[in-house]
């Protein structure tokens, strides 16, 4: 006599036996992806194509449950890797080029539901600038002569490498998000590609970084 198993017995042996034996499982994933690293990430790719918007929503409801753990993920991490957050910075600039007319839309999209928010960043620059007297034309033509002088034509202060017409940027070697000021003293002038490879870092933190 043979006995008929009830319909989902399969799912359900499945879903105990997942949960039973989950670190044998997780060790048998990680051997099967060093072996075949290739393939897993073709997988993975082709997953996250297939379901976009299912893992789009996945992660923005992630986000809002468990925003304070990865606001203090990044703020560690840019404390204790800043070459690392350098990196991710990088690929994040990359994806600004290439997507800069979508990125501009869901931008003025975002200003108009919270219009609050672009007053408060304003508002918050207005101060910082104040308390420091804020960058007159004086000190940035200040800048410029004295890069002039000193290297006979105008030079990246970063890379040592003249600038051409067009491709200068006003560097902050120590930039305001880490404490500094638009002061003479804190000033230089940099080509556009190093002065966003820079970023947030200090000059001795990126040149340490260039090495």
């Amino acid at each position: 006599m043979s006995h008929k198993r009830p319909e989902g017995y399969r799912k359900e042996y499945m879903r105990i036996f997942r949960l039973t034996h989950k670190a044998l499982k997780a060790e048998d994933d990680r051997k099967y992806r060093a072996k075949y690293p290739e393939k897993c990430a073709a997988r993975a790719k082709r997953y996250r194509e297939d379901h976009r918007e299912q893992e789009a929503k996945r992660a923005k409801e992630y986000a809002k449950v468990h925003r304070e753990h990865i606001n203090g993920y990044w703020r560690n991490r840019r404390k204790t890797n800043p070459i690392a957050w350098v990196k991710h910075n990088e690929l994040v600039r990359r994806y600004q080029e290439e997507h800069r007319e979508h990125l501009r839309l869901k931008q003025k999209e975002y200003d108009r539901a919270h219009p609050e928010v672009r007053k408060a960043i304003k508002a918050r620059r207005r101060l910082r600038e104040s308390l420091d007297g804020g960058l007159s034309k004086e000190t940035v033509q200040r800048v410029y002569e004295a890069n002039i002088l000193f290297w006979g034509t105008l030079t990246c202060c970063l890379c040592e490498t003249p600038i051409s017409f067009g491709d200068d940027h006003l560097e902050h070697l120590t930039p305001l998000s880490r404490g500094g000021d638009n002061r003479f003293e804190n000033l230089g002038i940099a080509h556009s590609k190093c002065n966003f490879r820079k970023h947030h870092l200090t000059e001795l933190e990126y040149r340490a970084y260039a090495e």
